[in-house]
């Protein structure tokens, strides 16, 4: 099959594509974020990372539908992505660089080299961080860029769409990662004393299940 006839058969589900279907398909990959969020939580521990995930979500929900609606290839619908974590991140990543322009200035700097110097400082200071400086800014970006390729993936169809919930995964991976240091009591069940890491762990494949299962 020829490029253009793909596309056109792409183009031809698309439009068939009920919408309570992909309501449904939204709601059960956002519940694999959701874990994420629970699991990124001890990272940070303040409303300014609660406002941040859920901003993000409705964010990512947004462009992944005009992705569909307008039929935008990957390019575009990482672009606009792109756009939208740089318009989003001084307000959210960095909230306290919005006294003065001098402040704010840095903390856009911050927010642009988030992605390749931001890691370095998750590791480095005591946990929780709150939203000291820029610190926000690889939360902005998991949970921003993993539901947009999530629900982008998911609503397309096709034979890839179990990437889908490995991709909703990845801030669930993210939280373990650079919180695994954060004090939490672990819960007793019975004789069993679970760590934070593993409930989070089976919450996270649970959802994940649920996911696949329904789709």
């Amino acid at each position: 099959m020829s490029a253009p006839a793909r596309r056109d058969l792409r183009a031809r589900r698309a439009a068939r594509t009920p919408w309570r279907f992909l309501i449904v398909q939204a709601a059960v990959l956002l519940l694999v974020v959701a874990v994420g969020a629970l699991a990124a939580w001890p990272i940070y521990r303040g409303a300014t990372f609660v406002i941040l995930v859920i901003v993000a979500t409705i964010a990512a929900t947004a462009i992944a539908a005009a992705g569909l609606r307008w039929r935008l290839n990957g390019w575009w619908v990482a672009l606009v992505t792109i756009g939208a974590y740089l318009v989003l991140g001084l307000p959210l990543a960095a909230p306290g660089s919005l006294g003065s322009v001098p402040q704010a200035l840095q903390g856009l700097r911050g927010v642009v080299t988030a992605p390749v110097t931001g890691w370095k400082d998750l590791l480095t200071l005591e946990l929780p961080l709150g939203s000291y400086q820029a610190t926000l800014a690889p939360a902005l970006l998991v949970f921003l860029a993993a539901t947009v390729l999530a629900l982008s993936i998911a609503w397309r169809g096709g034979r890839w769409w179990p990437l889908a919930v490995i991709a909703a995964l990845i801030p669930t991976v993210f939280g373990i990662a650079f919180g695994s240091t954060a004090p939490m009591p672990a819960p007793a069940l019975g004789p069993l004393t679970l760590s934070r890491e593993a409930l989070v762990g089976m919450a996270a494949l649970v959802a994940a299940l649920v996911a696949i299962g329904w789709r």
